[in-house]
């Protein structure tokens, strides 16, 4: 049996995971879970799963935690504190879901593939920031990275038995987001934006639907895990969801892969792979209906036009890109700046940084962290006072 370490447990993709476990118990036993805070969720995840340890991001809620799982019966051990991460990354495992937001996961994620788990991957920043080092760190140690993202994982299938080398390009599909025909983004208020058609997704990639750079960083997280340049990807605009990615041969003929709106189904892939089973989830009726696409509005979504050039250059551009939206998503879902000014502050950022590229992993985290600080410290009074 399979043992799953599972970061991010109370998140989207965390819960999802646990319901795949669930209903098919084959795929392995959850023995280690991540999470940041103490919630009546997270509970009773480790109730119905007993893993033998977890680790929490909140020192404060560890105790509590302790001693919820010990009036249980349980015998789960609790980790807490500045290395928790670092910790539960050598926790013995066969796979691990990373699921935590930020690049805090690449740390994690560079010490598990040195411990020879296979990495079933959610979390972009991993591949967006530290996609060069993570990939050649996995290749070393000759580990899977399996994405669990519903276009990559896509791309993934289409690409089975073929050579990669015959690849004339690869399509990523968007819904466009509940912004695909709002002319005028200058009053979209939070609410708007998180007010996705079609996905039930966490707050910070909801908005990054909204804007468009939830592709770009899937462009770049793409580059790396198929080993495509940035030329051989494009973005179509698709609103019903449906096809969530295609590959053109050089022969002319294509692949789609076509499955619900549900995370569970990518999950479900990535944890049985490379077996198919059956599944317990709604499928799809046939016929359909229409599907239809449409290019995206470079202008009017400037985040994935930006996110583009930021893949191409490669270097520092892709981390100043990635942590400066995450600190202008926060802003916004805080209510402390407008939604056009995340495009505005992130290629600011992106354009005034001179600093040397990163060489390294470590570097990579050193420099996500000063571009979140210098946004913080420099930029966003200028938000808050224009």
């Amino acid at each position: 049996m399979r043992r799953i370490s599972l970061f991010g447990a109370t998140g989207s993709i965390g819960t999802q995971t646990l319901d795949v476990v669930t209903n098919f118990p084959g795929c392995g036993v959850v023995t280690a879970m991540v999470a940041g805070r103490f919630t009546p969720l997270l509970m009773q995840h480790v109730v119905r799963h007993r893993p033998e340890v977890v680790g929490i991001a909140c020192e404060a809620d560890a105790v509590a935690l302790t001693d919820a799982i010990r009036s249980n019966g349980l015998r789960t051990h609790v980790i807490s504190g500045a290395t928790m991460l670092a910790e539960m990354a050598m926790v013995p495992a066969d796979v691990a879901v990373m699921a935590i937001p930020g690049t805090a996961a690449i740390g994690a994620t560079a010490t598990l593939i040195q411990q020879g788990v296979t990495i079933a991957l959610a979390t972009k920043e991993v591949l967006v920031s530290a996609g060069q080092w993570i990939m050649a760190l996995a290749a070393a140690h000759e580990v899977s990275i399996l994405p669990v993202d519903s276009e990559h994982a896509a791309i993934a299938q289409c690409l089975m038995g073929g050579d990669h080398a015959l690849i004339k390009r690869v399509i990523l599909t968007a819904s466009g987001g509940p912004f695909r025909t709002r002319p005028d983004l200058s009053g979209v208020t939070v609410a708007d934006a998180l007010a996705h058609p079609k996905w039930q997704m966490g707050p910070k990639i909801t908005i990054d639907s909204a804007t468009l750079m939830n592709k770009g960083l899937e462009v770049i997280e793409a580059h790396h895990l198929f080993g495509l340049p940035m030329g051989a990807i494009d973005v179509v605009v698709h609103p019903q969801s449906m096809v969530h990615g295609m590959v053109e041969w050089v022969d002319g003929q294509w692949v789609a892969h076509l499955s619900p709106t549900d995370m569970r189904y990518p999950i479900q892939y990535a944890l049985t792979h490379p077996n198919r089973l059956p599944t317990p989830w709604p499928t799809m009726a046939f016929p359909m209906g229409t599907l239809t696409f449409e290019s995206p509005d470079w202008a009017r979504f400037p985040l994935l036009g930006l996110a583009y050039e930021c893949g191409r250059q490669g270097g520092s551009a892709p981390v100043i890109l990635n942590a400066a939206n995450e600190v202008m998503v926060g802003c916004f879902l805080a209510g402390q700046c407008g939604f056009l000014d995340i495009f505005h502050r992130v290629s600011d950022a992106v354009a005034q940084y001179t600093g040397p590229s990163p060489q390294t992993i470590d570097e990579v985290v050193a420099l996500d962290l000063e571009i979140k600080q210098r946004l913080q410290c420099q930029w966003l009074p200028q938000v808050a006072s224009g």
